[in-house]
């Protein structure tokens, strides 16, 4: 769960991502080891049935948090699979970024090479009136 921006969070990108509806989040084989997000009112006493908590910002990503005041938080595994699920997003579309960007730098050196081609044959056309 996470607070609702009400409660005076950022909305986030990485809290989006979370919160996305058309991912699926599991942490092993079974259907119990499946991650539900959704937005509640987290109180200080909610705070002692929690067996793990992160923390999410675009700078860190998905980090653990091991304990809060007098909270310990000593299950790490939801935090680290969604990390690596995070990152390897991340890198997925880091690489598709790339590869438009390849592909728009090739239509721009075609469009050059086409605005250059009909520069030439407008030169030779006033060359030759």
């Amino acid at each position: 769960m996470t607070p609702p921006v009400t409660s005076g969070l950022l909305k986030g990108t990485i809290r989006s991502y979370l919160l996305d509806p058309g991912k699926k989040w599991t942490l092993g084989p079974k259907e119990r080891d499946c991650l539900e997000f959704r937005e509640q009112v987290v109180r200080t006493e909610d705070l002692k049935k929690f067996t793990g908590m992160f923390i999410t910002n675009s700078l860190m990503g998905i980090m653990p948090v091991q304990s809060l005041g007098r909270f310990r938080f000593p299950d790490r595994k939801a935090a680290e699979v969604l990390r690596a699920f995070f990152l390897r997003d991340i890198e997925t579309v880091s690489r598709e970024m790339e590869a438009v960007s390849r592909e728009m730098e090739a239509i721009s050196r075609e469009m050059e090479a086409d605005r250059q081609d009909k520069e030439t044959v407008s030169r030779k056309d006033s060359v030759s009136s």
